[in-house]
């Protein structure tokens, strides 16, 4: 017998709120990388309409489960923002304990895009029933994928897998052995610190720069010295490794970044390193910047003189056929494979160089050489921490690193959460200890990196006909 109409219309709100909540999954997702959101806008934006979708879904109990939820995990066809909306409708109710089973089982059955959908649901919400079942799933698994995944999932529950690590850090598969350091760097696993040390001179430059984070987290004072070669030999620039001069770095590093921008080496890392290092010589040299080159650097100029001083150029008004209906592409032109969202450097603001160089001349005095600033404010935690909530989403990550490493671990600032739960581990992280600030003022190994520059140095004026 057919359902009756009153049924139907009401499955179809069930479908919509489904519906919904992927979409605005996928609108969270692009904007918590984006440049032009911030968190807190974005909590109350298209955050808090996704949670408002799920707790519908939630509210319909078994029957939406059954005949809804549940199936989406077993569709081949369905988007992965619809799987990572199911997901975390299946685990934001009493279901939890039994969406645990349901989600890691589905795992192995997931490919690609929608392998990594269902992984980040687990992680963004926090299932920690589903760590006894993914180390069961890991004991059994043979695809690298999968086993990824999987690491991935411990990573973010902070969940110590046991003796199984070592064999995962010495796998051949990049994406294998990545997930196990970000395992060995959220559980801190200082006995596998040999391990990581290796794998900082891997071939393949994801597992290189993990594994330098990694040694950090874990407290090498030899990854140190191998980060600051790397960003300052001039024949092996590394951009990573730059940035993390930037966050960790002191005055020595620091100073060397501005002598590469000089130069003209580099100019895309060294910018973006300068945004984080955050002294007022770097705001000052990013304004040439700002006219000069390609309209990637001067955006990236933009970010990094915006990011140190807090300078907010005014919005541009629309202009006056903004919106009017554009011209319709015929379908023989249109180019199917496009990306439509635009990357993150295409998505920063072009400054006004003249309205900058004015503004900064106005308030270049109240900044003093020798601090560091983030967003206009003298560096310390609670700027820090108003950065996080109130800066550009972008730079959220690379802070969230230099935190974990200044606190050898100890703090981890969990990437891409809900804001409520980012929230209180802002609120936290003011109130960690003064020597952890210390360290994100730099350097972290004050001899190794002075001696490192200097010959460094030596060797780029060699290279460069300079003296």
């Amino acid at each position: 017998m057919a359902p009756a109409v009153d049924e139907m219309t009401l499955w179809d709100i069930v479908e919509e709120h489904l519906d919904e909540a992927a979409f605005l999954y996928w609108m969270r997702k692009i904007q918590i990388q984006a440049p032009d959101h911030d968190l807190a806008t974005i909590a109350s934006g298209p955050e808090a309409r996704l949670l408002a979708h799920l707790d519908a879904l939630v509210v319909g109990g078994s029957p939406v489960r059954e005949r809804l939820l549940l199936p989406v995990l077993t569709d081949d066809r369905a988007d992965p923002e619809r799987v990572a909306a199911a997901a975390l409708a299946l685990v934001a109710g009493d279901f939890r304990e039994r969406a645990a089973d349901a989600l890691v089982a589905a795992l192995p059955r997931m490919r690609g895009d929608r392998l990594d959908a269902l992984c980040d649901a687990l992680c963004l919400a926090r299932v920690d029933a589903a760590v006894p079942r993914v180390l069961t799933l890991l004991g059994k698994s043979s695809d690298p994928a999968v086993v990824a995944a999987g690491l991935r999932i411990l990573a973010a529950l902070r969940a110590d897998p046991g003796a199984m690590l070592p064999d995962w850090l010495a796998s051949d598969k990049p994406a294998i052995v990545q997930g196990a350091l970000s395992v060995a760097m959220a559980v801190r696993r200082r006995d596998c610190l040999g391990a990581v040390g290796r794998l900082v001179e891997s071939t393949d430059p994801g597992t290189r720069d993990f594994a330098l984070d990694a040694a950090l987290v874990l407290g090498s004072s030899e990854a140190w010295s191998i980060c600051v070669e790397r960003a300052f030999h001039p024949a092996k620039e590394d951009a990573h490794a730059l940035l993390l001069c930037g966050l960790l770095g002191g005055p020595a590093e620091h100073a060397q970044l501005a002598t590469f921008l000089e130069r003209g080496t580099h100019v895309a890392g060294v910018l973006w390193a300068m945004g984080f290092a955050g002294r007022p010589e770097h705001a000052e040299a990013a304004l040439p910047f700002l006219e000069r080159g390609s309209a990637r650097v001067a955006k990236l100029a933009g970010e990094a003189f915006m990011s140190i001083t807090g300078h907010a150029p005014p919005r541009e008004p629309p202009g006056p056929d903004a919106d009017a209906d554009a011209a319709p592409i015929a379908f023989e032109d249109d180019d199917l494979d496009a990306d439509l969202v635009p990357s993150a450097v295409d998505r920063l603001p072009t400054i006004d160089a003249a309205r900058a160089r004015a503004w900064w001349g106005s308030r270049r005095a109240g900044f003093a050489a020798s601090r560091r600033y983030i967003l206009g404010r003298a560096f310390s935690l609670d700027a820090l921490a108003h950065a996080l909530r109130h800066g550009s989403a972008r730079r959220g990550i690379p802070w969230h690193l230099a935190v974990r490493i200044a606190s050898r671990g100890h703090c981890i600032l969990a990437e891409g959460a809900f804001y409520e739960r980012v929230s209180s581990e802002l609120d936290a992280l003011v109130q960690f200890p003064p020597a952890w600030l210390r360290r994100l003022h730099g350097p972290l190994h004050a001899n190794a990196s002075s001696a490192r520059i200097a010959a460094t140095t030596r060797s780029a004026s060699v290279l460069t006909g300079r003296s």
